[in-house]
């Protein structure tokens, strides 16, 4: 997995974002825990997403996916560009910081680990069901930091979040959905006020739903567990359906 870091700082960039995105961004604090969001198009559909922590006051440190030769991070920039008017904020690349993920074990505490990084960024455990942070650092430095540590492969981590029916950039994330029909409600703050999509995710809200939504799903040939977007009236436990991709499950 390729992890990409932009960062956003400026005397306005806090409101900026807290206008623009799904997140309650005037709430976060140094040292709070990463947080999904998202830019949404005016129908809701996602344009950009990624995770997003408070460095101080007026910087922020966005996380997004760069395994797909910089999309997620074009449509970032192309998003902030689009609605910056003579607002005092800038947008920057992250050269030379290499970042490491480290998943902890119950109970483990990150300071007993002696993690010194530029940034080490707490994320929960909420999409792989282990505490994990990112930790990024200097590049010279990331191979003498693995050391001690056991890797851990992109199959166990689909594993991981696939039981927990948690999507993931490249797989279910795309700008073809919404943040409600993933399951990343977390990601989207209620009664904030507006942002571009707010009208129909407060929409999907209300009723109680969205038409859609990732359900755990096994295939009836293989019994491999897989995540996909079900229709609501199909989402049902034990129902035999017959997805467009997938074929029988």
């Amino acid at each position: 997995l390729r992890w990409e870091a932009r960062i956003f700082e400026g005397p306005d960039s806090r409101d900026f974002l807290h206008r623009l995105t799904t997140i309650h961004v005037r709430g976060l604090q140094p040292g709070d825990p990463a947080s999904w969001g998202f830019f949404l198009s005016a129908v809701g559909k996602i344009r950009a997403a990624f995770k997003l922590s408070c460095l101080d006051q007026n910087s922020f440190l966005f996380e997004l996916d760069g395994s797909a030769p910089g999309a997620w991070a074009a449509a970032l920039s192309e998003t902030i560009e689009q609605f910056t008017l003579s607002e005092r904020q800038s947008l920057s690349e992250s050269k030379g910081w290499t970042c490491l993920w480290v998943f902890l074990e119950e109970q483990e505490d990150p300071k007993s680990l002696g993690l010194t990084a530029s940034r080490v960024i707490d994320h929960g455990s909420h999409d792989f069901g282990k505490r994990w942070l990112s930790l990024w650092l200097d590049s010279s430095r990331s191979q003498s930091f693995t050391q001690g540590f056991r890797p851990i492969t992109r199959a166990e981590l689909d594993s991981w979040r696939v039981g927990l029916v948690r999507p993931w950039f490249g797989s279910e994330i795309t700008r073809d959905v919404n943040p409600l029909e993933l399951g990343l409600g977390d990601g989207v703050t209620q009664q904030k006020g507006c942002y571009p999509g707010q009208e129909v995710i407060e929409r999907m809200i209300t009723q109680g739903a969205p038409p859609r939504r990732l359900c755990l799903i096994s295939d009836l040939k293989t019994s491999q567990p897989k995540l996909a977007l079900i229709k609501k009236n199909e989402a049902e436990t034990g129902k035999v359906i017959v997805h467009p991709e997938l074929g029988e499950c």
